[in-house]
C-alpha cells in the first residue's frame, strides 16, 4: 500500500505522513474519534459507542472506506446504531 515510506537504511518511518490531513476523508475519521473519545462536543463517550481497532489507523480506515465522495458523510448504517466498524458504515447524504 502507498502509505508506508521507508527511510534511507529501508526501516519503516512512523513520522511519514499519508499525505490526507485536513481532507474531507480524514476530517470525517478525525471527527469520528473525537466523537467516540468525549473530545467533542458531540461526545459518544458515555453511550458505549466504539471504533473497531482497525479504523484507528487512518490508512486502514482509507482502505476499507475509501476517500469520502463529494457531498456525502459517515453514517452508520442501517439504523444509526452501533459501533464505527465496516460492516456498519457508509459514506452517505447528510439528513
Amino acid at each position: 500500500m502507498g502509505f508506508q515510506h521507508l527511510d534511507q537504511k529501508g526501516k519503516n518511518n512512523r513520522a511519514y505522513k499519508h499525505g490526507m490531513s485536513c481532507t474531507p476523508t480524514w476530517n470525517s475519521w478525525n471527527g469520528m474519534l473525537r466523537r467516540v473519545n468525549g473530545k467533542d462536543r458531540c461526545s459518544y463517550l458515555y453511550v458505549g459507542i466504539k471504533v473497531c481497532k482497525r479504523w484507528c489507523v487512518f490508512s486502514k480506515f482509507l482502505a476499507d472506506m475509501g476517500e469520502r465522495p463529494k457531498g456525502k458523510t459517515l453514517d452508520r448504517y442501517p439504523n444509526g446504531r452501533g459501533d464505527y466498524k465496516p460492516s456498519n458504515c457508509r459514506w452517505a447524504t447528510p439528513k
